[in-house]
């Protein structure tokens, strides 16, 4: 497990890029860490595919994604070690579906970080406008897989990170001092007559 947190993240065997500094300096040439890595997987793809909720040819570039092509970029770029950022650009038609699509991804997250040891490691997705998914994904990504950290987004719907609709789920993640990423996210329109200083509206895409 890396250290990743309050008292920093170090790779696995990584190694300086460039001439070894002074003991105790820090002359920018230790290998990087790459700790916001878009991670779309090829077996996700795939299984969104075959349900008809992804057209391969209108996603964005980063989702085509591959081990080969990342690590050749990593390498080019002195990154040791990439954290992958699980993203999963549908809409789901239940949390039945939304589970399987993170169940796929965590598990093609594992198998990237088997295969390269020490270069990948991950985190787990979590979707705050379904509790009930977004628990079980953190104590199974979290508990049970090995991730190092869960990523959310700003906002869900206009409602933001400090709603109090929140607080089981952030109760869950202090239990365990786990490392949260937070993820810009489009923002919603601002209610009719709250002259930009009220309270998003708190409805959700269907």
């Amino acid at each position: 497990m890396p250290e990743y947190g309050a008292g920093g993240f170090a790779a696995s065997g990584a190694s300086p890029t460039g001439p070894t500094a002074p003991e105790g300096e820090d002359d920018g040439s230790r290998a990087v860490i790459d700790v916001h890595h878009h991670f779309c997987a090829p077996q996700w793809r795939e299984w969104g595919e075959a349900r008809g909720l992804v057209n391969p040819r209108a996603l964005p570039p980063w989702a085509h994604w591959d081990a080969e092509s990342a690590l050749a970029l990593m390498d080019r770029a002195g990154i040791a070690t990439a954290v992958l950022k699980p993203m999963l650009p549908a809409r789901y038609e239940s949390s039945a579906q939304l589970r399987e699509a993170v169940t796929v991804t965590l598990r093609a997250a594992v198998e990237a970080v088997e295969a390269h040891p020490g270069r990948f490691f991950f985190h787990t997705p979590l979707f705050l406008d379904d509790l009930e998914v977004s628990s079980w994904a953190l104590r199974h990504g979290l508990d049970e897989l090995g991730a190092v950290g869960v990523n959310i987004t700003a906002n869900y719907g206009g409602v933001y990170l400090g709603d109090p609709v929140y607080d089981g789920i952030f109760a869950e993640l202090d239990e365990r001092s786990a490392v949260v990423d937070t993820h810009p996210h489009n923002l919603p329109a601002v209610p009719a007559g709250a002259g930009g200083t009220g309270r998003p509206g708190a409805g959700r895409p269907g």
